[in-house]
């Protein structure tokens, strides 16, 4: 749910409304954005971190949701890269960021 992540508060309203889901899979992107559009959040969606930089430029994103394991970019770097874009004439405020994982199931134990 999110308030369980800190996108909504007690009343159940969203407290970050314009949401940033960057990852190069467009299913998981769509996945994302239709599950947090039943929640009243406004969603852009990005498949590759140039677009994702050049999304923050013209639009102001409260919350950043990101894939640490995209092509081209290693780990936190994309991060990093994103953030400052979005981040650009906004220092009076907090970016917050959360970050996709794939999740890979426990190794089998013998």
């Amino acid at each position: 749910m999110p308030e369980s992540i800190g996108l909504l508060n007690a009343a159940g309203e969203p407290v970050m409304r314009r949401i940033l889901v960057v990852d190069d899979d467009p299913h998981i992107c769509l996945a994302v954005r239709a599950w947090l559009k039943r929640y009243g959040f406004e969603v852009a969606i990005a498949v590759a971190v140039p677009l994702a930089s050049s999304l923050s430029k013209i639009r102001r994103y409260d919350l950043l949701i990101v894939d640490t394991f995209m092509p081209g970019m290693r780990g936190f770097e994309s991060i990093r890269g994103i953030s400052q874009s979005c981040a650009h004439g906004t220092a009076d405020r907090d970016l917050r960021i959360r970050i996709l994982q794939p999740w890979r199931p426990p190794a089998p134990t013998s």
